[in-house]
């Protein structure tokens, strides 16, 4: 299996591999909470299909309007 690491706005391109696929499999891993105000967000998205794996760092992409469009296309 390839694993790809996206944590730039020109990494994103490489998601769109998984439009059409029959099934895409997903895992989060959540920042730790260190204080009771700490917002709990998830730190890294995994999306895998059958040949590829791809981490995706959703602290440095947290703004990140292509992430979004991407995502968006990919779960509708």
């Amino acid at each position: 299996m390839k694993v790809t690491f996206v944590g730039k706005d020109q990494d994103c391109h490489v998601l769109k591999s998984l439009f059409g696929k029959d099934m895409v499999g997903m895992d989060s891993e959540w920042r730790p909470q260190m204080t009771k105000f700490d917002m709990m967000r998830p730190a890294l998205l995994q999306l895998s299909d059958e040949s590829n794996s791809f981490l995706i760092d959703l602290i440095s992409l947290a703004n990140s309007q292509v992430l979004d469009q991407i995502l968006t296309e990919l779960f509708t």
